[in-house]
């Protein structure tokens, strides 16, 4: 007795239903995206001095002897006229200027000098072993930024104890100046205090009179007056003052109010790499960058800086001690001047890191100040390494390059190997780099007329995820392969059909995946990479075949021949297949 299957003869026979004709299985796989892929770009930008002044009372007594000038980062309009730079002094004073200068006004700065602000103006001391610091910083974007200058900890000659703290703001475009008073546990009796502004001349003046308990209802003075600080007469936390810009200081209105007084944080706003003294190729500490930065398809969580003007990427806290041509023949390096450099505190030079703006939209940044050549380190110029958070950009941007003296820069990235690099190369003009050659070692030139300008900013960006075609369009849940073409895919992380994770996906290139369909839902094909996501619609899923009626057994045929009907019910798919053993 032998039976039939579909009127042919089998023997022993399994009958199975074939309804998916094709299963892809496949891992995810993701390839290093080369740097050499990445877009760069010249844009047109401004250098803003990142964090704060930290380093100009690095460690010690601070008397008499004005601070460093600093750049301010837009032009600040006093009494009609424009002004770049503010000279800040221990005293609590600083002075606008055109040019940068040093204040050693004294601590009677308002009484005989043109463009004083006084918020807290004495014979004042600061000394960091009682918490004494002085520091600055930049807030806020174009037009709206904010230059605050901080005076934390400070106290009465000649003690230096932390007697009280107060602030300086400026504000870009509406011109404001704003004194703001801090915590002030001091108990010193001072009853010569100078508080206010002077103009073009000392003729052109505003001063208040602040004598009673909490500096509350000051009153206007005249160039010579006084206010008064003690145990029980001085400015209660958050006591601000406001001026509005006009043409003359006299002019100015004023106001007094009560706000919150906000304290530029060092810790936990930036770090200093250079606390006091010279620094030349020893490797300052990592810096742990507050986000997975992705560089050619690899997340990074540290950046290591070199005095040589580099930094170079790590997944552990390592400290980088790459030299001066440490872009030559090491892994992802980034160099906006890597040459035998030279950091001297005593000339004002400063490296720091600090991170800038909010989730997902924060801005690491690395930045060398007032920085030089070996050996002498004097104020060459200013350069930032700016790692944008989500876009995974990567930024050099330079500030003010006042030195005269030659060398040779390295410019440039590299990326897993220093096979894979990213080079700018110029003898003449930073302004017109171009594409390097064939290594990693191309050079751009610096000597005193050719130099990187203030806000020169070079900018590159990861290839961008897009998403051109893919096929099919429809397909079974579960099983179903799809091609997709497009460009950016190195270093994908997610494939998705209409909002569900593929079951696997395979990065073959930058420009191809294959996947395998999961248990999706209609919609858009996504695919997430380190530039980005890229979707495009629309791929319809199937549902996946399923047979609600079994065959019955069939009658037994006696004979040697004959046939027999064996029928099945079955829903989801478009065409079927019977099979014998596995095989149709």
């Amino acid at each position: 007795m032998k039976n039939f299957t579909n009127s042919k003869k089998t023997t022993n026979s399994v009958m199975r239903w074939l309804m998916c004709a094709v299963v892809l299985i496949g891992i995810t796989v993701g390839k290093a995206q080369n740097v050499s892929t990445y877009t760069f770009t010249q844009p047109a930008g401004t250098y803003q001095q990142a964090g704060l002044g930290a380093t100009l009372t690095p460690s010690g007594t601070y008397d008499d002897a004005g601070f460093a000038a600093i750049t301010l980062p837009f032009s600040f309009t006093y009494h009609g006229v424009a002004y770049g730079f503010i000279s800040p002094g221990p005293n609590g004073y600083a002075q606008l200027n055109t040019t940068a200068v040093a204040a050693t006004l004294g601590y009677n700065a308002i009484g005989a000098n043109a463009n004083v602000l006084s918020p807290f103006n004495r014979d004042l001391y600061g000394n960091t072993a009682n918490g004494g610091d002085f520091r600055w910083n930049v807030v806020g974007g174009t037009p709206n930024r904010i230059v605050t200058l901080q005076w934390t900890n400070w106290g009465f000659f000649s003690t230096g104890l932390n007697e009280i703290s107060f602030q300086i703001k400026l504000y870009e475009t509406s011109n404001k100046i704003q004194f703001i008073y801090g915590t002030d546990p001091g108990t010193t009796s001072i009853a010569d205090l100078h508080v206010g502004l002077t103009g073009a001349t000392t003729t052109d003046f505003q001063t208040r009179i602040c004598t009673a308990a909490n500096w509350a209802g000051t009153t206007a003075g005249v160039i010579g007056s006084v206010s008064t600080f003690s145990s029980t007469i001085k400015p209660a936390s958050g006591t601000t003052f406001t001026w509005t810009s006009a043409g003359t200081v006299a002019a100015m209105v004023f106001t007094q109010t009560s706000t919150t007084y906000v304290p530029i944080e060092y810790g936990t706003a930036a770090t200093s790499n250079t606390t006091t003294g010279t620094y030349d190729d020893a490797g300052f500490t990592a810096g742990l960058i507050p986000f997975t930065f992705t560089y050619h398809g690899v997340g990074y969580t540290y950046a290591s800086a070199g005095p040589n003007g580099y930094v170079q990427l790590n997944t552990t806290s390592v400290a980088a001690t790459l030299g001066y041509t440490a872009i030559q023949t090491n892994a992802n390096v980034l160099s906006p001047i890597n040459a035998d450099l030279y950091g001297n505190t005593a000339n004002g030079g400063e490296c720091s890191y600090i991170t800038e703006g909010t989730t997902p939209n924060r801005t690491f940044v690395i930045q060398w100040s007032n920085w030089g050549n070996f050996s002498t380190g004097l104020n060459e110029f200013s350069f930032q390494i700016r790692l944008q958070e989500t876009t995974n950009t990567i930024t050099y941007r330079y500030g003010p390059s006042p030195g005269t003296t030659a060398c040779t820069s390295n410019t440039g990235l590299t990326g897993a190997t220093s096979a894979d690099f990213q080079g700018r190369t110029t003898s003449t003009n930073w302004a017109a780099t171009t594409a390097a050659g064939t290594t990693a070692a191309s050079t751009c030139t610096i000597t005193s007329t050719i130099r990187p300008v203030n806000g020169l900013t070079f900018t590159w960006t990861p290839p961008a995820v897009t998403i051109s075609s893919f096929s099919p369009s429809s397909g079974c849940a579960n099983s179903q392969s799809i091609t997709i073409n497009g460009s950016g895919f190195t270093g994908a992380t997610a494939v998705s059909v209409g909002g569900t994770a593929v079951s696997s996906f395979v990065v073959n290139s930058n420009i191809l995946i294959t996947a395998t369909v999961g248990n999706g839902t209609t919609g858009n094909v996504s695919v997430t990479a380190p530039a980005g996501t890229a979707s495009l619609g629309t791929f319809t899923v199937n549902a996946s075949p399923l047979i609600t009626v079994q065959p019955s057994a069939p009658a037994p045929i006696c004979g040697g021949s004959g046939t027999v009907t064996v029928s099945v019910t079955a829903t989801g798919a478009t065409t079927y297949q019977w099979q014998k053993g596995g095989v149709n």
